[in-house]
C-alpha cells in the first residue's frame, strides 16, 4: 500500500483543514476574529462566557503540520508570589488529564487550557473541533475557581487539590452555562 501523499493532496488536506474550522464556527453563529501569520498558522480568535468567568479563546490552526489546537486563557494573570502554588497544583491535575493540559507561563502568569490534535493523514470532523474546544473551555472553567482560591483565597496547591478531588466526587450540574460574545 503506497501512502505517499502528492502535493496537490497536501494542499487539499490543509484547505480542509482550514474549511472545517471556518464552517465549524459558522455553523455554532459565533463572531470570530481571523488573523493569519506568515509561518502559516491561522488563529480564530473568541470569547465564551461560562459559568464561572469569560475566557478569551483561540482556534490556533498549524496548516503545514496538520494541527489544529485550542487555548483558553484565562481573564486573571497570577502574581508572582502564587506562581510556585498555581504551577504545583497544575501539575498534580495534569497528571490526572487525559485530553488536554493547563498551562502556567511563569514569567507572564498567563494561564491557559490547551488541546492540539494532529490530523495528519485524515479528516477534521466536527466532532473532533467540538471535543478539542468543549475540552479545552470546560476544563478552563472547571478549573478557575480552583486557581483562583489559592490566587486570593491563600489555599495551597495541595489543599485546592484535595478540595478539587472531593468535589468530583459530588453530583454536579452538567450545564456548562456556555454563551459565546
Amino acid at each position: 500500500m503506497n501512502t505517499a501523499i502528492t502535493i496537490a493532496e497536501f494542499a487539499n488536506t490543509e484547505q480542509q483543514l482550514i474549511s472545517a474550522v471556518e464552517q465549524y464556527i459558522e455553523a455554532q453563529g459565533w463572531r470570530k476574529e481571523r488573523q493569519d501569520y506568515d509561518d502559516g498558522r491561522i488563529v480564530f480568535r473568541l470569547t465564551f462566557k461560562m459559568r464561572n468567568a469569560s475566557f478569551r479563546t483561540f482556534f490556533d490552526l498549524m496548516p503545514n503540520q496538520q494541527r489544529f489546537a485550542v487555548y483558553c486563557y484565562s481573564p486573571v494573570d497570577i502574581p508572582a508570589e502564587a506562581r510556585q502554588q498555581v504551577a504545583d497544583f497544575m501539575a498534580r491535575v495534569n497528571y490526572r488529564l487525559y485530553l488536554g493540559k493547563l498551562g502556567l507561563d511563569m514569567d507572564e502568569g498567563t494561564v491557559r487550557y490547551s488541546c492540539t490534535v494532529s490530523v495528519e493523514g485524515s479528516l477534521l470532523s466536527p466532532d473532533m473541533i467540538a471535543l478539542i474546544e468543549n475540552a479545552a473551555i470546560c476544563g478552563m472553567d472547571d478549573h478557575f475557581p480552583i486557581l483562583m482560591s489559592i490566587v486570593h483565597g491563600g489555599k495551597t496547591a495541595k489543599q485546592a487539590f484535595d478540595d478539587m478531588l472531593s468535589e468530583d466526587e459530588r453530583p454536579g450540574d452538567e450545564d456548562t452555562g456556555m454563551t459565546v460574545h
